[in-house]
């Protein structure tokens, strides 16, 4: 990457991250348990990634060179917080990091056909996905802002859920059927 002009390379690692940038986040969310911690180690590994750039192979992965930062990250932060009960032991982060790496093709796939099942669905149920899990609302603030029983709430998650469930195995299968 040294040998791009600097604006090439700015724009050739901002390409490259958008396009890996939640599976990254994920991943270190997999390895540890705190939110706090997770976006911290994800930050820290968006800064070493930047930094590191000249170093990635052009037309090598670049999804499983982020991965291998960051699990570096993640390692790096489990030493300096082994006092802690709620972080992994580096043995356990290292086994949790080599099972994700085994299944990443089978994820990648899964991920395609969820994205491709959330554009699918209606606003609304998109609007109560990401209140919830993309911005970390608690449902009882929303049942409450929404009007509704929580319990009501928690029936739309549960429906939604198991639509996206369903539109992502049917895509799964079908496209194994026509492979």
């Amino acid at each position: 990457m040294k040998d791009l002009p600097s604006g090439k390379r700015t724009e050739e690692f901002l390409r490259l991250y958008n396009q890996e940038q939640r599976k990254i986040y994920a991943y270190i969310r997999t390895l540890l348990y705190s939110p706090e911690e997770v976006e911290d180690v994800f930050q820290e590994t968006c800064i070493a990634l930047w930094r590191s750039f000249d170093e990635f192979e052009p037309g090598t992965d670049f999804g499983a060179w982020a991965r291998t930062t960051a699990r570096f990250r993640v390692l790096a932060h489990a030493k300096k917080r082994t006092s802690d009960k709620h972080v992994f032991a580096t043995e356990t982060i290292e086994l949790l990091a080599e099972e994700i790496e085994e299944d990443s093709p089978v994820i990648a796939k899964r991920s395609a056909q969820l994205d491709h099942c959330l554009r699918k669905l209606p606003e609304a149920d998109r609007r109560i996905l990401v209140e919830r899990y993309f911005d970390g609302r608690s449902a009882a603030q929303m049942a409450s802002d929404m009007g509704r029983p929580l319990g009501t709430l928690y029936k739309s998650l549960r429906r939604i859920r198991r639509l996206l469930l369903e539109c992502v195995e049917m895509n799964i299968r079908r496209e194994e059927h026509t492979a």
